[in-house]
């Protein structure tokens, strides 16, 4: 009988620090992501400064590239949609389309998907240096968005784990 309770109480205790640490993984996933949409997004930049490639082009090669699933998938579902629908749909509307489809598979919080949902509004048709103007503030409201969120990470994943702990000492407690 006291085998039981030990096996059990080891059970609790390391289901409810696993869960406390499932919460750590999801918030560090979260963001890599966005540091991975800042990557993308510095070289957009760069390629419509250099004229290097139009927009499908570049969504191509980021579905390609090893971001995660998530993130290859929402450029790969943009360039899609461009290449096919790039006379029936406007670059905002296949963009909302996108990161709406995509965003669970990264992740992102609401307010995440919200904000990538802005980068729509880039203004494909107008000159060079709008489109860059675009895009570096974006840039810049994202970095705004990692440091935020690494700083609200750092302190939640420290309560994460011992919440974990302290959670199924308390059961192991409760149940013995």
């Amino acid at each position: 009988m006291d085998i039981i309770k030990i096996t059990g109480a080891a059970v609790v205790l390391m289901s409810s620090f696993m869960l406390g640490m499932y919460f750590v993984v999801v918030n560090k996933t979260r963001i890599k992501n966005l540091a991975d949409i800042d990557e993308t997004w510095r070289t957009i930049s760069a390629e419509i400064r250099f004229q290097s490639g139009s927009l499908p082009e570049i969504f191509k090669r980021f579905a390609s590239h090893e971001y995660s699933f998530g993130i290859k998938a929402l450029y790969k579902d943009v360039y899609e949609n461009m290449v096919v629908d790039s006379e029936k749909a406007a670059f905002d509307i296949i963009w909302r389309e996108s990161v709406r489809n995509n965003a669970s598979k990264s992740c992102f919080l609401r307010e995440d998907e919200e904000f990538l949902m802005q980068f729509g509004n880039m203004p494909v048709h107008l000159d060079i240096q709008t489109q860059t103007d675009f895009v570096n503030h974006m840039i810049s409201m994202l970095d705004d968005r990692i440091k935020k969120a690494q700083d609200k990470t750092d302190s939640q994943c420290r309560i994460y784990r011992c919440m974990g702990i302290a959670a199924g000492v308390f059961l192991v407690l409760v149940l013995i």
